[in-house]
């Protein structure tokens, strides 16, 4: 949430109106996934909402300035794909934070029956 504070901050110094909106996927008390979106407009207002799949939470914020969705970006194939990530440029770039980008197994670790 401090990072989405910090680029309203950068966007609002600008004298303009935007909107900033976090999302999340969820499961809801386990009987189905979804996504959460928490939104924060440069007047202060915000709301928190949960949806059933992204299309309506897209459509919902089709006007935000700004999307900051916290999801894996896709799976590395072997260690050498991992090398390539964009995982590793961001934790680079976090200095004191990078435990906040979560580590994403290699696709045949998913598959692995144990």
């Amino acid at each position: 949430m401090q990072l989405a504070r910090q680029i309203m901050s950068n966007m609002v110094s600008g004298g303009n109106n935007y909107k900033c909106v976090g999302v999340d996927i969820c499961t809801k008390t386990g009987k189905y996934q979804g996504w959460v979106a928490f939104g924060q407009d440069s007047g202060g207002s915000y709301g928190f909402e949960d949806y059933r799949n992204i299309a309506d939470l897209m459509a919902e914020h089709h006007d935000a300035d700004c999307l900051l969705i916290d999801i894996h970006i896709g799976l590395p194939e072997n260690n050498q794909d991992e090398i390539a990530r964009p995982d590793r440029e961001l934790r680079s770039r976090l200095k004191g934070k990078s435990s906040s980008v979560f580590n994403t197994p290699c696709r045949q670790a998913v598959y692995c029956p144990d």
